[in-house]
């Protein structure tokens, strides 16, 4: 091991400190800069999968409405010409 002069060591010690801490800060922000972005994702996701539902659910809707409605006319259809 290198020895170091007295007033030399706690100056290295304290630089090796702060460029410790300031990877530990860049890694830590990349990773939030990251979840960030997939919060984001996520967010644009599910809004489009709510889109694609309710489009799907008012399309269903609306099936059934002109089934009930075919089978209403029919219905009528039928009693006009009974009676």
């Amino acid at each position: 091991m290198v020895n170091l002069p007295k007033l030399d060591a706690p100056y290295f010690f304290v630089c090796l400190y702060r460029a410790f801490a300031e990877s530990l800060k860049s890694e830590n922000a990349s990773r939030l800069a990251s979840m960030q972005v997939a919060e984001q994702n996520i967010e644009e996701r599910l809004a489009r999968l709510n889109a694609q539902f309710q489009h799907e659910r008012q399309t269903q809707l609306l099936k059934r409405s002109w089934k009930l409605s075919q089978g209403l006319k029919r219905s009528r259809n039928l009693n006009d010409t009974n009676h």
